[in-house]
């Protein structure tokens, strides 16, 4: 997963109907951390609390990724996602305070 981080916020895209966006939806609390590209971790990993953006907020994560991934999220995977018919979902996610109580 590629991922552009911006202040104390990361953004990430995915589509409408995968798992891992539903499995936000359900409970938004996450663990992520550094990996392989097969997802092996490399690193240690922190809480953080996902949520999908709508509007402005989605637009502006869009633009983000675009500008770090100019050809990859500039062109191709926004051009698979609409060949798919699938929705574009952009996903923040702020890292969670040891002292928090996920929601």
């Amino acid at each position: 997963m590629h991922i552009v981080v911006d202040g104390d916020r990361t953004f990430v895209r995915t589509w409408d109907t995968t798992g891992k966006l539903k499995r936000i939806r359900n409970d938004p609390s996450v663990e992520i951390c550094p990996s392989t590209v097969g997802g092996r971790p490399t690193g240690p990993g922190i809480r953080a609390r996902a949520r999908d953006l709508e509007g402005d907020e989605s637009a502006y994560a869009g633009r983000m990724l675009s500008r770090k991934y100019l050809v990859l999220h500039g062109f191709l995977i926004p051009l698979v996602h609409r060949l798919r018919g699938n929705e574009t979902i952009h996903i923040e996610l702020r890292p969670i305070d040891n002292g928090e109580v996920p929601a």
